[in-house]
């Protein structure tokens, strides 16, 4: 019964872990951890540079997607259409400039990797072995 239950706990974990999304930056971005809330403040716009004080490139995926919807529930804790809202507000009053939409991780990973002060995410880890211009941050829980 013990082995029946440790190997339901280790499929259950792998499969939940399997599914987060990994945030990336440029492998020469010297960020190794992001709290969470930065997380949201840079994906809505509210923070827009790295400590450097070099202005940060957000990439983001097309509304519609299931990796957007997830992502932004998870971290941002507002709706796609909110999120939307807010970065048109920004971009009209030309605080920020709105983040770079894509179709597939696999562009995401390209535009991070070819831009230094990029940040974006993807949903497969694999990818990012693939590729060593790109790394993934940690984040740090609330």
């Amino acid at each position: 019964m013990k082995k029946v239950l440790l190997i339901l706990f280790l499929i259950v974990g792998y499969c939940e872990v399997s599914q987060a999304q990994s945030i990336i930056v440029n492998a020469q971005n010297s960020t190794i951890t992001i709290p969470s809330k930065f997380v949201k403040d840079i994906f809505i716009g509210n923070m827009t540079r790295w400590k450097n004080n070099s202005l940060i490139e957000v990439v983001d995926y097309n509304a519609n997607t299931e990796l957007r919807t997830e992502f932004t529930a998870k971290y941002i804790e507002m709706s796609v259409m909110r999120v939307y809202k807010n970065w048109i507000r920004l971009s009209l009053s030309a605080e920020v400039a709105p983040p770079k939409i894509f179709h597939t991780q696999q562009e995401v990973i390209d535009f991070v990797s070819k831009n230094a002060n990029a940040i974006g995410y993807i949903k497969d880890r694999q990818l990012i072995s693939k590729d060593s211009s790109v790394k993934e941050v940690k984040i740090l829980e609330k």
